[in-house]
């Protein structure tokens, strides 16, 4: 079915006059497919990257919290000996 420009068109169903022009239709779709079917692959991808991104500074920071708490907690009770 082809759509016109304006979003409220009602579609149009196309008429075929050949076998060539069905098949010529068909690749053209299954490029479509192939094309949205990479995009939301790389979307994927890149969503998946920056998140792991996130997680790693968020635990790297976390873990610096902590080891610089314990550092400062055990110059604090060392010093007092």
């Amino acid at each position: 079915m082809e759509y016109l420009d304006h979003p409220t068109t009602i579609p149009v169903k196309k008429v075929y006059t050949s076998l060539d022009e069905v098949k010529q239709d068909l690749r053209q779709l299954k490029l479509q497919r192939e094309i949205a079917v990479e995009e939301m692959r790389l979307q994927y991808l890149k969503t998946n990257r920056n998140l792991k991104t996130k997680l790693f500074f968020r635990l790297g920071s976390t873990v610096i919290k902590k080891l610089g708490t314990a550092f400062i907690l055990k110059k604090l009770f060392n010093s007092t000996k």
